[in-house]
């Protein structure tokens, strides 16, 4: 399973990919599910819940990474505690 942050249309989002250049966006998978990477890997759960929603879609099904373009992970960075 490959995690990718990515933005298309002017919107960031997180999703899976379900082959070369077709994913599935967090957001369309499952309302609930966090919107930035670290959300996603923080979140218990949100990662199978995502690869759940993924697993069977048809390639290209949600996004396509020929439409978007892929982002660095980090996101804006954290305050230590």
């Amino acid at each position: 399973m490959r995690l990718i942050s990515y933005e298309l249309n002017g919107a960031e989002g997180v999703g899976v990919m379900v082959d070369d250049s077709g994913f599935v966006p967090a957001a369309s998978a499952a309302s609930d599910l966090p919107a930035t990477m670290l959300g996603l890997l923080e979140q218990d759960g949100a990662i199978d819940a995502l690869k759940g929603a993924a697993d069977g879609r048809p390639s290209g099904a949600s996004g396509s990474t020929t439409r978007s373009t892929r982002m660095r992970p980090g996101g804006a960075p954290r305050k230590s505690r």
